[in-house]
C-alpha cells in the first residue's frame, strides 16, 4: 500500500511538473513568436531571418527559463523530467527553425534536441550548454548559402549544428575534452533525424503536392517522427532495452495527437487574428511549436527514464 501511494504520488507530481512546463513554456513561445513577426521575420530572407529568429528565440528562451525557474522554486526536482523539458524546449526550437530557416535546419535540430537528453541530460548546466551552442551553429547555417551547393545544404546544417553542440557540451562539462562515444551519438541523432524530415519533405512535396496542407502535412510529420523514432530506438536499444516497435508506435501516436492538437491552435489563433486573406495553415507554425515540444517530451520521457535507470549519465 505505502508504495503504491509513493507511485501515484510520483505519477500526480509529474503531471503536475508537466502541466507548468506547458504552461510557461507555451507562453515563452507565444512571446518568441510574437517578436519574430513584430521584427518583420517573414518578409526576410538569408542571414537577416537568421539574425531575427535568433532574436526572437533567444528571447522565448529568456523568458521560458526564468518563468520555469520561479516555478520550480521550493519544489523537489526529477532529472528524467528536466532531461525531457530542456528537449522539449529544443524541440520547438526546432520546429520554428524548420518553418523559418528550412526543413534541413530543422530537421538536424530535432536530433539534436534529442541527443540533449540523452546524451547531454548529464547536468542541467552541460544541457543548456550544449543547447545553445548547437542552436547557435545551426544559425550560421543559413550564412553558408552562397558558400555552399544547395545540394549539400542539409549536410552543411549538420557539420553546423553538431559542432556547434559538441563545443557546447565540452563548454558546460567540468573536463575540457569530451569523449568519443557523446560525439558519435550527437552526430548519429541529428543525422538520423535529419535524414527523417528531410526524406519526408522531399517525398511528399513531390508526392502530395495536388493534395490538400492536411494531408500532406500530416503524412511528413507523423512520417518524420516514425523514422527519427525508429532511429533514435536502434541507436539506443542497449542502453534502453526498449522493443524498437513499442518506441515507433509511441513517437507516431504522440506525433499525431501533438499535430491534431496543432491544428487546433492554427485554427484559434486565425480565428483572432480575423484575416481573410490568409488560409489557417499560415498559422500552423505557430501551433506545431507549441504542441509538438509536448508530443516529443511524452515519447522521448520512457527512453530517458530507462536509459537514467541502466545507465546513468552514460550515452
Amino acid at each position: 500500500m505505502v508504495t503504491g501511494g509513493r507511485v501515484a504520488g510520483r505519477a500526480a507530481s509529474q503531471r503536475l511538473a508537466l502541466a507548468r512546463a506547458v504552461l510557461v513554456w507555451t507562453a515563452a513561445g507565444l512571446i518568441g513568436g510574437s517578436v519574430f513577426r513584430a521584427l518583420g521575420g517573414p518578409a526576410r530572407t538569408g542571414v537577416g531571418e537568421a539574425a531575427t529568429w535568433l532574436l526572437a528565440v533567444a528571447a522565448a528562451v529568456l523568458v521560458g527559463v526564468v518563468a520555469g525557474l520561479v516555478a520550480q522554486r521550493g519544489r523537489p526536482s526529477d532529472a528524467v523530467a528536466q532531461r525531457c523539458t530542456v528537449a522539449a524546449v529544443g524541440w520547438g526550437v526546432a520546429n520554428s527553425a524548420g518553418w523559418t530557416l528550412g526543413v534541413n535546419v530543422g530537421g538536424v535540430a530535432t536530433g539534436l534536441a534529442v541527443a540533449t537528453a540523452l546524451v547531454a541530460g548529464i547536468s542541467t548546466l552541460r544541457s543548456v550548454a550544449a543547447g545553445l551552442g548547437g542552436l547557435l551553429g545551426l544559425a550560421a547555417q543559413p550564412a553558408l548559402a552562397g558558400v555552399v551547393p544547395a545540394a549539400v545544404g542539409p549536410l552543411s546544417a549538420l557539420v553546423c549544428g553538431t559542432a556547434g553542440f559538441v563545443v557546447g557540451l565540452a563548454a558546460g562539462s567540468r573536463r575540457v575534452s569530451v569523449r568519443p562515444g557523446p560525439v558519435r551519438a550527437v552526430a548519429a541523432l541529428a543525422a538520423v533525424w535529419a535524414v527523417a524530415w528531410v526524406g519526408a519533405w522531399f517525398l511528399t512535396t513531390r508526392l502530395l503536392s495536388a493534395y490538400p496542407v492536411p494531408l500532406a502535412v500530416g503524412v511528413e510529420t507523423v512520417g518524420a517522427l516514425g523514422v527519427g523514432g525508429a532511429g533514435t530506438a536502434l541507436l539506443w536499444r542497449r542502453a534502453s532495452g526498449e522493443p524498437v516497435r513499442a518506441v515507433v508506435l509511441r513517437w507516431v501516436l504522440a506525433g499525431t495527437g501533438g499535430l491534431a492538437a496543432a491544428w487546433c491552435v492554427a485554427w484559434a489563433v486565425w480565428t483572432v487574428a480575423s484575416d481573410p486573406s490568409t488560409a489557417v495553415d499560415g498559422w500552423l507554425d505557430i501551433g506545431t511549436t507549441l504542441t509538438l515540444p509536448i508530443a516529443a517530451w511524452l515519447a522521448l520521457r520512457p527512453t530517458v527514464a530507462a536509459v537514467q535507470a541502466r545507465v546513468p549519465g552514460t550515452p
